[in-house]
């Protein structure tokens, strides 16, 4: 795994644990993990997790399980 790999799969790992314990917005989460424009994190988020940001919120409001969320 590249330097650069690492760092996305960090980030995304926080994006979504920032996303399942707080109610801040996916722009604020986006920033939080260093990503500074919120459509290229939605790209990199959905990549990473076959979920938009705002689906994974949503579904994780709703009490579905999500396991495994990085997809690689």
């Amino acid at each position: 795994m590249s330097v650069s790999a690492y760092v996305t799969a960090f980030r995304i790992e926080r994006a979504c644990e920032l996303l399942k314990r707080s109610e801040l917005s996916v722009k604020a989460v986006s920033y939080s993990v260093g990503y500074h424009d919120q459509l290229y994190f939605s790209k990199v988020f959905k990549k990473a997790t076959t979920f938009t940001p705002s689906e994974h919120k949503a579904l994780v409001a709703k009490g579905v399980p999500l396991t495994g969320e990085l997809t690689k």
